[in-house]
């Protein structure tokens, strides 16, 4: 038998299958069931802090910048289910990244949080203008982007 039990919570959206023996299925369906961070920061040093952050309870992405964001959303059927965007960085700023994402129908339910060192009003009424989810302030601690992420879980 390849499983011994099987049970799941509708209204948290989990389902926990218990092997008989600890196979590749179990580490598949484990990653399929995880929920997907993408990361976009032209900060290298911030890409792999936010990511050990995160990678022991997400699966995570990271790209320089959001032209490789955008490309890789629109050559993929397993989309993220949440994106942190730096707002400065070259080429596409975080907030036209971002704008790029909700007002495009494929990609509209993605979470969508802008992280900056800016923390003027102007800068948090430019984040919900572009449709942003919420707004992070750097520095950005483990509990802040856990939080942030579980505040916006189905």
């Amino acid at each position: 038998m390849l499983f011994t039990s099987i049970s799941g919570s509708a209204d948290k959206k989990t389902l926990k299958i218990i092997f008989s023996k600890p196979n590749i299925w179990e580490i598949q369906l484990e990653k399929y069931l995880m929920k997907h961070v993408a990361i976009v920061d032209d900060n290298k040093a911030n890409l792999n802090l936010y990511k050990h952050y995160l990678e022991d309870q997400y699966l995570v992405n990271t790209y320089t910048n959001g032209k490789d964001l955008l490309d890789q959303l629109s050559n993929t059927e397993s989309l993220p289910d949440f994106v942190i965007l730096d707002v400065m960085m070259p080429e596409m700023s975080g907030y036209e990244v971002c704008r790029l994402i909700k007002t495009d129908e494929k990609y509209r339910d993605i979470k969508v949080f802008i992280c900056s060192s800016l923390n003027s009003q102007v800068d948090i009424d430019e984040s919900q203008q572009v449709m942003a989810d919420d707004y992070i302030v750097k520095p950005v601690k483990s509990k802040d982007l856990h939080y942030f992420i579980e505040k916006h879980s189905c």
